[in-house]
C-alpha cells in the first residue's frame, strides 16, 4: 500500500483509503436525507479529513482492505 500512485505525494494507500472514507461520509449525507437533515461530507473540517486520510494510508493492507466491507 506504501507503492507510489499516480497522484503526487499519495500512495496506493492514500488513494484507497480516500475512496472507502468518501464513500462512508456519502453513505452518512444519504442516509441524512432519507431523514430530512443535512449532514456535511467533512463534519471536523478539511485539515480533520486530511489528517485521517495521512494516518489511514499507514494502516495494514487488511485494514485498508476491510474499510471497503
Amino acid at each position: 500500500m506504501q507503492h507510489d500512485s499516480k497522484l503526487p505525494g499519495w500512495s496506493v494507500g492514500h488513494v484507497l483509503t480516500h475512496l472507502a472514507s468518501n464513500a462512508d461520509a456519502h453513505a452518512q449525507r444519504l442516509e441524512g436525507a432519507l431523514k430530512g437533515e443535512d449532514v456535511p461530507n467533512n463534519v471536523n473540517g478539511a485539515e480533520q479529513r486530511r489528517q485521517e486520510i495521512e494516518d489511514g494510508a499507514r494502516n495494514a493492507t487488511s485494514e485498508i482492505l476491510a474499510d471497503f466491507e
